[in-house]
């Protein structure tokens, strides 16, 4: 779980890997409302939002595709 700092040259900049990662924002952690960005093998960019639930478990909302939603 990379974590690094959301800028425009820096989400370009990202490169597809073997298999799908996901970068949170730096200083942040999942469960405490963290933006992140996948990248899949087939170069599909999606922005997610980590958040926990009324029951405490961890979830992952899906807000959009890059660079529709940035």
């Amino acid at each position: 779980m990379p974590k690094i700092k959301f800028t425009a040259a820096k989400i370009k900049s990202i490169k597809p890997q073997e298999k799908a990662v996901e970068y949170f924002q730096e200083g942040r952690t999942p469960g405490t409302g963290a933006f992140c960005f996948r990248v899949t093998p087939s170069c599909n960019r999606s922005w997610y939002l980590f958040y926990r639930n009324g029951n405490g478990k961890l979830q992952r909302h899906r807000l959009g595709s890059y660079p529709e939603v940035s």
